[in-house]
């Protein structure tokens, strides 16, 4: 954290990953006409110079991918600042909606048996007694009662901590309570490094081997994508963050 001091959209290139295959027949959006009305709206709309075109606001904001899909027609289509159709983008927390949809399925296949559930059914080792309190609806809408620190620049706050630690197994049961479960949002990447651990304990493998077959593969992605480790020792993946595709897959989610 100290040597790279940031988080970058090119940080797939540091993180070891895990690779995840697309499979035939691949999904297409159907091509649009001109985008000529959107182009000539968009910067009015934003109130942005009248000589700056949408182009210019977005690569000058440092847009590397910009896509407007409607009904399945893909109606516009740009790619900025040495980015190409093949280029990889790395989702940061959208992958907390990858997580979340895997959650669901799980649910549906009854290898979770119910948001009810307490966290222990699944992660038995996290023994100390509020760890009982916490079930997987806490999880998923971010109402765990554990302590989290949104926003630190600091080597030991939570934020460069969940995003650097090579073990984020044992960093998500070394979370402290902070207040009852269910009492409020708090957001929170422990509890996707706990729901990440729940989905491997159910399914028996790998968060990127699940996403492969209920997701990539179902959805016909053009292209593999990868899911960026805490490191080769431990395996996990970066569950709050870091998986790696094209825009075109990331729209077809």
């Amino acid at each position: 954290y100290i040597f790279l001091n940031t988080v970058d959209i090119t940080d797939y290139q540091v993180f070891p990953s895990r690779e995840i295959q697309n499979a035939s027949p691949t999904f297409h959006f159907s091509p649009a006409g001109s985008d000529a009305a959107l182009e000539h709206s968009l910067p009015a709309a934003l109130k942005r110079s009248p000589v700056e075109t949408l182009d210019q606001f977005l690569a000058r904001n440092g847009t590397v991918a910009f896509l407007v899909i409607q009904h399945d027609q893909l109606l516009v289509e740009r790619y900025f600042n040495g980015y190409e159709r093949d280029s990889i983008c790395t989702s940061f927390s959208t992958a907390k909606s990858f997580v979340s949809a895997l959650v669901g399925i799980a649910l549906h296949e009854k290898l979770i048996g119910s948001l009810d559930d307490p966290l222990t059914k699944y992660i038995p080792e996290a023994s100390t007694s509020f760890w009982h309190e916490i079930s997987l609806r806490h999880l998923v809408s971010m109402s765990s009662g554990l302590k989290y620190h949104e926003g630190g620049f600091l080597p030991w706050d939570d934020d460069p901590r969940t995003y650097y630690s090579p073990n984020l197994r044992r960093l998500a049961l070394s979370a402290q309570k902070s207040e009852a479960p269910g009492t409020c949002f708090r957001y929170n990447n422990y509890n996707l490094f706990l729901l990440g651990m729940v989905l491997e304990r159910a399914t028996s493998g790998s968060v990127s081997a699940y996403l492969q077959e209920k997701i990539w593969k179902p959805l016909g992605m053009e292209f593999p994508a990868s899911w960026s480790l805490d490191s080769l020792e431990s395996g996990m993946e970066k569950v709050e963050s870091s998986l790696n595709a094209c825009a075109v897959d990331f729209a077809k989610f």
